[in-house]
């Protein structure tokens, strides 16, 4: 083989009652559908339409999920890293460099779990338009409120 050249892979599919292809059809043949903000789709599934659907659901959950994972981790390791010099300067105390050391870990742990927590709302809230303009609504409503509200009264001193 040479730089350029082309591997080709085939795969065998067991006969199967019902299908469903995702592809575009093109005189006889069927290549991938390229959508405009999608990737490249060019699967078969075996079942209905609907079967289909709910494994492309599940997958998309699935890559949700392993992406909120991967995004906390990365920010556990990352305060960690952040932490380590006062980590370091806590070993000088004998008594304290491991309690110190576990401390530590278990407080960016907190942070990284409340910050994963706090931005995985936050990205939920700012791609669902009904509960953002929820949201405008009710912060103008209560900044009106606070505009409006007329100053408290000094009460008189008692002499």
């Amino acid at each position: 083989p040479e730089i350029g050249d082309l591997r080709i892979r085939y795969q065998v599919l067991e006969p199967m009652d019902e299908v469903t292809v995702f592809g575009r059809a093109a005189d006889e043949k069927l290549g991938p559908h390229h959508g405009e903000t999608e990737k490249k789709l060019y699967r078969v599934f075996k079942g209905t339409k609907e079967d289909a659907m709910s494994v492309l659901k599940g997958e998309y959950t699935a890559s949700g999920w392993m992406g909120r994972i991967g995004t906390f981790v990365l920010m556990w390791i990352g305060l960690l890293l952040i932490l380590s010099p006062l980590s370091t300067a806590m070993e000088l105390i004998p008594f304290l460099g491991d309690i110190g050391k576990g401390a530590l870990t278990m407080i960016a742990f907190v942070i990284a779990l409340i910050l994963t927590i706090v931005g995985t709302i936050a990205f939920a809230l700012l791609h669902n338009t009904v509960a953002l303009i929820i949201i405008i609504a009710v912060a103008a409503a209560i900044g009106y409120y606070l505009y409006t509200k007329p100053p408290k009264k000094a009460s008189p001193a008692k002499h």
